[in-house]
């Protein structure tokens, strides 16, 4: 009677699986005569050993080929203690592979299962992208935006710490603003900022007579009405305007009024105004005057028109209307003058 037996499975071992077992009989094998080869699921009989149940015996050796997978699918992995496809773990993410042949001295990486960044970690399993890797904490805005420049003794931001979440591969997320709002800097320069960056320049500016040092722009600015600005050396840390004062007893003063004698009355025509001031400035040439009701004399310079008509000039800088006076026969027109000291 002829020894039946079914190969239904052999043994299985780590990561491997068998395919083929081999009989140590001369026959079948075309690439070894001395080797058959048997089939897995065949029946160890007669027909497939060559031997029967009275013979010598056969010894049976199981060969083994690597798994494959194709693919391994995003969110899952082939486990190093397995050797099957296992769920993503916590803490790494696995995006998938197009194909994977079992190689037992493969990384994890290798095998579809990529760590977190370190400080990293993910509150699931079967993450497929380094996005769901995140990081949070309470973070001083000096560590989470550092800023420096030269000169600079310290940053002032909007918020002294914030709560921020990083997720891996992207900007970090503040529950807060940690805004730069100002900077201190060493003495001799002041903080100020150029093309929306702050930085520390050197303390003091220079404005000319006519421009005064603005608060608020931290540079010289045009002399508004009715004040006046003498111009000089300040100081950018100082925290108001410097530079400017204002005409006393309600008088005027045209933008841009270097001196206290330029402040006086204002003749309107039409909607264009000429400025006197109180003192003849040009004793050697003819000046349009004005008396108030109170018997003061205000004066403006006249200017000959000259031969081409060339020296023309309007009530003030910027006006469209122009005043004309004839004396002595000469014609004249009658202009707003800053004051240029003795």
């Amino acid at each position: 009677m002829l020894k039946r037996l079914l190969l239904a499975h052999f043994l299985l071992v780590t990561f491997a699986v068998p395919v083929v077992v081999c009989a140590e009989e001369p026959e079948s094998s075309p690439e070894n005569p001395s080797v058959l080869i048997v089939r897995e699921g065949s029946l160890c009989n007669y027909e497939t050993l060559g031997i029967s149940a009275d013979d010598s015996g056969v010894t049976l050796r199981a060969i083994w080929i690597p798994k494959e997978w194709q693919p391994v699918p995003a969110g899952q992995y082939v486990s190093t203690e397995t050797g099957n496809l296992e769920i993503c773990p916590k803490d790494s993410y696995c995006p998938g592979l197009e194909n994977y042949t079992f190689n037992e001295n493969d990384s994890d990486a290798a095998r579809g299962r990529i760590a977190c960044n370190t400080g990293f970690y993910t509150d699931s399993t079967g993450n497929t992208n380094q996005s769901a890797c995140y990081k949070s904490g309470t973070f001083a805005c000096s560590e989470n935006n550092p800023y420096t420049t030269p000169h600079i003794i310290s940053v002032i931001y909007a918020n002294d710490e914030a709560t921020c979440t990083q997720y891996q591969g992207a900007e970090a997320v503040c529950d807060s603003s940690c805004e730069i709002t100002g900077i201190t800097c060493e003495e001799g320069y002041a903080a100020r900022k150029v093309d929306g960056n702050w930085t520390c320049v050197n303390d003091m500016i220079t404005c000319e007579p006519g421009k005064y040092l603005s608060n608020t722009t931290k540079a010289c600015e045009i002399c508004p009405e009715n004040h006046f600005c003498g111009g000089g050396e300040y100081s950018l840390t100082e925290s108001r305007d410097q530079g400017i004062k204002s005409c006393k007893d309600n008088l005027k003063s045209p933008l841009g009024a270097v001196s206290e004698k330029d402040c006086g009355i204002v003749f309107h025509i039409g909607e264009d105004a000429l400025y006197l001031h109180a003192d003849r400035r040009d004793t050697d040439h003819p000046a349009f005057v004005i008396q108030d009701s109170k018997g003061k004399l205000w004066y403006a310079p006249l200017e000959a028109v000259g031969e081409n008509r060339e020296n023309v000039k309007p009530v003030s800088d910027g006006a469209t209307k122009e005043l004309h006076v004839m004396f002595n026969g000469e014609e004249y027109t009658v202009h707003t003058s800053l004051y240029e000291g003795e």
